[in-house]
């Protein structure tokens, strides 16, 4: 668990409302989806998102909560499990847990939203605004880096990353307006850097670098996700292995 982790956690955690879940049982990833999504409106405005694996915070959630006996769980031998909760078992899991908990504690003292506006800032600034692929922060390269592409390079990159374009253009679920049309621009830019043969590093780090990142965060666990994060962690592989802190 990353430092900042505790703190998104308490976030939920405060902002658990008691009617949050739905009375019916539900299987486990229909459970670590609802808390997943309430965990990002929880970070909307504080641009941590892309930073943080929200994905893995909702799982440990759910198994804190299961281990807290806040589930109900229903066992079939061909459907498998399912689980559900109920409003009383959410407030006293919340209640429980916030009773002992020092990052409540000081938001309390403080004031919930100066608090964790400032924790979030501070871990921005302490991050040195380095986005994370496959594990590692990647640092800003120099702006006078140009980096050399080769036929091979243009190829491998320029055709996976038109396929994405068009999955983006084709998706109407996910981003809002203005958002969609934004990481669009980014990724064709990113393919006129990539076509020219020539490029410096830097405009790649934050066109389309950056943009890949953010449409990882926006997608989580979709198939546009999947392609951008195997896009980021090649251009890292071919352009960035040196800015590896």
């Amino acid at each position: 668990m990353s430092a900042i982790e505790p703190y998104v956690r308490t976030l939920f955690v405060r902002r658990l409302a008691k009617n949050a879940f739905p009375d019916g049982f539900i299987r486990r990833d229909d459970f670590v989806a609802q808390i997943e999504e309430a965990m990002r409106a929880n970070l909307n405005g504080f641009d941590v998102a892309d930073r943080i694996d929200i994905s893995a915070v909702s799982n440990g959630m759910f198994e804190e909560m299961n281990a807290n006996s806040m589930m109900e769980e229903l066992a079939d031998d061909f459907a498998g499990r399912y689980y559900r909760t109920s409003v009383v078992a959410v407030t006293n899991f919340r209640q429980t847990l916030l009773a002992t908990d020092p990052i409540h504690t000081r938001a309390e003292a403080i004031g919930g939203d100066r608090y964790f506006k400032d924790v979030f800032q501070g871990y921005l600034s302490g991050q040195a605004d380095e986005p994370i692929v496959g594990g590692a922060n990647i640092a800003v390269p120099a702006s006078d880096r140009v980096v050399k592409l080769n036929d091979n390079q243009r190829t491998s990159i320029g055709i996976p990353l038109t396929a994405l374009i068009d999955d983006i253009q084709a998706d109407n679920e996910i981003l809002e307006d203005g958002v969609k049309e934004r990481l669009i621009g980014q990724m064709k830019a990113g393919r006129e850097l990539i076509g020219s043969g020539s490029v410096r590093a830097y405009l790649l780090y934050h066109t389309l670098l950056r943009g890949l990142l953010e449409l990882i965060a926006r997608y989580r666990g979709r198939a546009i996700a999947i392609a951008a994060e195997k896009l980021a962690e090649l251009l890292v592989e071919q352009f960035f292995q040196g800015a590896v802190s």
